[in-house]
């Protein structure tokens, strides 16, 4: 049986745990940083990590807000989920609904005055909090990660925007399923 990999000098998290490919795989790394980084902040800012989640991507999306459905699409979830949510955020006075002017029949959530508080709040924290968690790593590694994320996030996004499954493509032969067709895998 191979010994599992150590990360960082640490202890190896899947020690004891069955394995079915020995070394590391990228997507279960980002997959377990992305867990960890979550709990962590969500601790530090006392905002459980849907609702870091679910703040940030009603920041991004403009003062218009954004649909429902959308929404849940953005964040992977549920429509129920979503409605849950925005109820509870709606109660704190974190976030509104509101008529779509372009569209009556489709309801909008958006920040209020106190939501973009708290996320501005959040937002402060995290810059140092990113800080504390860079902790003495070389600057040139930080900027290595952060091209590489932004690279595979882009890569990712437009996947889902465009409706592209990624297993369809053979990166290996740089072909679309089955067809032999030349295709840009990525």
């Amino acid at each position: 049986m191979t010994t599992p990999r150590t990360i960082s000098g640490g202890t190896p998290r899947d020690q004891g745990a069955f394995r079915l490919h020995p070394g590391r795989h990228l997507i279960a790394e980002l997959l377990h940083a992305h867990a960890a980084l979550l709990r962590l902040f969500s601790r530090e800012v006392g905002i459980t990590p849907s609702r870091v989640k679910f703040l940030y991507e009603l920041l991004h999306t403009g003062r218009e807000g954004v649909g429902l459905s959308d929404l849940a699409l953005r964040l992977a979830v549920t429509p129920a989920l979503v409605t849950r949510q925005v109820k509870e955020l709606e109660k704190e006075g974190l976030i509104r609904r509101r008529r779509d002017p372009r569209d009556g029949r489709r309801i909008a959530v958006q920040l209020t005055p106190r939501g973009i508080a708290v996320i501005t709040a959040m937002h402060e924290r995290m810059h140092r909090f990113e800080a504390a968690v860079k902790g003495d790593m070389h600057p040139d590694d930080v900027a290595a990660a952060i091209r590489v994320l932004a690279d595979l996030g882009e890569r990712l996004e437009s996947r889902r925007r465009t409706g592209r499954r990624i297993l369809d493509a053979d990166p290996v032969n740089n072909t679309a399923g089955h067809s032999g067709t030349k295709t840009d895998a990525w």
